[in-house]
């Protein structure tokens, strides 16, 4: 659907990746965390869960996730090149 809009409003887009810790190995440990902020246990069924993908992805992670549209890779480095 993003892809549609993105044509239909002539609008570019970008890879992205929602992050919330550094390594692929920390996401036991994000888990952990939040269940220690949530006050939940890690057995209950109600709690708060992530996808255990939310780690800072490399560039070639990237590129292997959206391989089957990678102009996303190229909008977001022409994004990453007007930055100073």
């Amino acid at each position: 659907m993003i892809l549609e809009l993105a044509a239909k409003h002539n609008v570019k887009y970008i890879a992205s990746n929602d992050a919330h810790f550094i390594m692929a190995d920390d996401a036991e440990a994000h888990d952990r965390l939040i269940c220690l902020s949530t006050g939940k246990d890690l057995d209950d069924p109600k709690r708060m869960l992530y996808s255990k993908q939310e780690w800072l992805k490399t560039t070639a992670e990237m590129e292997e996730l959206f391989k089957d549209i990678p102009q996303v890779i190229e909008n977001t480095q022409e994004i990453v090149d007007k930055v100073e």
